[in-house]
């Protein structure tokens, strides 16, 4: 079932891909406090956990178009994280956040195109973009191994 306050900000293009992804995906939402959008699977089972201080059409599409682009088999970051996960150098540098940023970074690089031509903004399409995914001593505890 999808909430009123989600479904009061379908517009046509963010329904034509919300109808598309559906053949696939058993999509669910849930609201959580946190101050960005995101979609998780397993198998074909999706939840779209969405921020209930900003309910927007733009933040749905993004998170659709995520889960169309699973429905090609787009390579993530897993596989890169479980070979170096028993590493000792490499499973320092490849940890699951890294994979993770990288595969949605990855991703962004295929769907933004689409999001665009759906009529969002590019200022829209990511809030945190200029958030640091490293540190300096991060680094510096992995060069000084």
């Amino acid at each position: 079932m999808i909430p009123p306050e989600i479904e009061q900000i379908f517009d046509a293009p963010t329904r034509k891909l919300f109808n598309e992804v559906k053949h696939d995906y058993s999509i669910s939402f849930e609201s959580w406090d946190k101050n960005f959008w995101e979609v998780e699977t397993k198998e074909n089972n999706s939840i779209i956990f969405y921020d209930v201080n900003d309910i927007n059409a733009g933040s749905l599409a993004h998170e659709l178009l995520h889960l169309k682009l699973k429905q090609f088999d787009f390579l993530s970051m897993s596989h890169f994280f479980s070979i170096n996960q028993g590493d000792e150098f490499w499973g320092d540098v490849w940890n699951k956040n890294l994979c993770d940023h990288v595969g949605n970074c990855m991703a962004h690089t295929k769907i933004y195109p689409e999001y665009i031509k759906m009529g969002y903004s590019a200022k829209s399409f990511v809030r945190n973009a200029d958030k640091p995914q490293a540190t300096v001593s991060g680094i510096k505890h992995i060069y000084l191994k």
